[in-house]
């Protein structure tokens, strides 16, 4: 049994996100939707002060989230000390580009869970495609590794749509 879990509450004008274990591809398309839903109306603070892991869709996905805090012009910090940015962010030098720090504010609200979404297989690999192109668009010998990545998972994707139009269009032939 895992302690993973993913939760939400309130601290004054921000919404404390805190991962606590680990979060995957699995999680990151809940993590996503209530970053956005925070972002909305209020500054974001992802507490990663009890993360373990993150893997690299994960990352992508908080690299989409940051992007969307600069658009409505929200402050999005991380909360978590030197040696988890090393263990966490170091990929692509992400530990450069966030902001973070060292103490998770106090919240107002109870700590609401964040369930992972049931996601089909479909919307699952655009999810991780969209969140691979923002790692490889970081440039660098690992953003080149993550290019490659997003080349095979868009030849996956185009062929899984080529084979389902092909499917469709004999069906209706079979009609």
């Amino acid at each position: 049994m895992s302690d993973d879990r993913m939760q939400v509450a309130r601290a004054a004008d921000q919404v404390v996100i805190r991962i606590i274990g680990r979060a995957t591809m699995q999680e990151s398309p809940a993590l996503r939707k209530a970053a956005e839903m925070a972002l909305d109306a209020y500054h974001l603070v992802w507490d990663m002060s009890q993360c373990e892991y993150l893997d690299s869709t994960m990352l992508g996905c908080l690299i989409g989230v940051r992007k969307l805090a600069e658009r409505l012009k929200r402050q999005m910090l991380i909360v978590a000390d030197d040696s988890r940015q090393v263990k966490l962010f170091t990929t692509s030098s992400l530990d450069k580009y966030f902001d973070f720090i060292d103490e998770c504010p106090e919240v107002t609200t109870d700590w609401l869970d964040i369930e992972p979404e049931g996601i089909d297989t479909d919307a699952l690999s655009r999810h991780v495609l969209v969140c691979h192109e923002r790692l490889a668009d970081r440039g660098g010998a690992d953003g080149e590794a993550f290019r490659r990545v997003v080349d095979r998972l868009s030849t996956e994707i185009e062929q899984k749509d080529m084979d389902c139009m092909l499917e469709e269009h004999d069906s209706q032939i079979g009609e």
